[in-house]
């Protein structure tokens, strides 16, 4: 029994992950998970973080910036 309600709790923890991730908003929050496209074949992915930032090539990026900016926007 205890098994199968351990199972049970993961298994709902899974979905309510898997739902957090499939959302109709339109402007980025910390804790959401971003593609940062740098260039055709350089991208990654990266949870936003207030108070981080990202480095590359390109120069550096503040996740606070990214922060209430529409999904898909070009930074600068």
């Amino acid at each position: 029994m205890e098994h199968e309600n351990t199972t049970q709790s993961e298994s709902s923890k899974s979905s309510s992950h898997i739902k957090s991730m499939i959302h109709s908003r339109t402007h980025i929050d910390a804790g959401d998970l971003v593609i940062i496209y740098m260039a055709r074949d350089n991208m990654t992915t990266v949870t936003v973080t207030p108070g981080q930032e990202i480095h590359n090539k390109f120069g550096r990026y503040y996740h606070n910036d990214l922060i209430g900016q529409k999904f898909g926007t070009k930074v600068s």
